[in-house]
């Protein structure tokens, strides 16, 4: 993975997650710029980007794998110790 920060694009649109043939690229603190610039600096129209993180394919995947095993162990836990000890079992 490698992490960008303070990204400037002039795409038509940013998204959250884009997903290309061989990369997955998850974007954060996206916001709309529109600076008409000075008569010594040019103007920008387009997206800042406060972080962007870039993927190879199989590395996202095997990312998502491991957190949704995490995530699968922490409702497990939640649904078998944590509720029936509240409920008094």
């Amino acid at each position: 993975m490698v992490r960008y920060t303070n990204v400037s694009s002039s795409a038509d649109a940013v998204e959250e997650l884009e997903i290309t043939e061989q990369t997955v690229i998850v974007r954060s603190g996206i916001t709309r710029v529109e600076d008409p610039g000075t008569e010594e600096t040019p103007g920008f129209t387009g997206w800042n980007i406060a972080s962007e993180e870039v993927y190879e394919k199989d590395e996202y995947i095997k990312l998502i794998s491991e957190k949704n095993t995490t995530l699968e162990a922490t409702v497990d836990s939640i649904l078998t110790e944590v509720i029936p000890s509240m409920m008094g079992a």
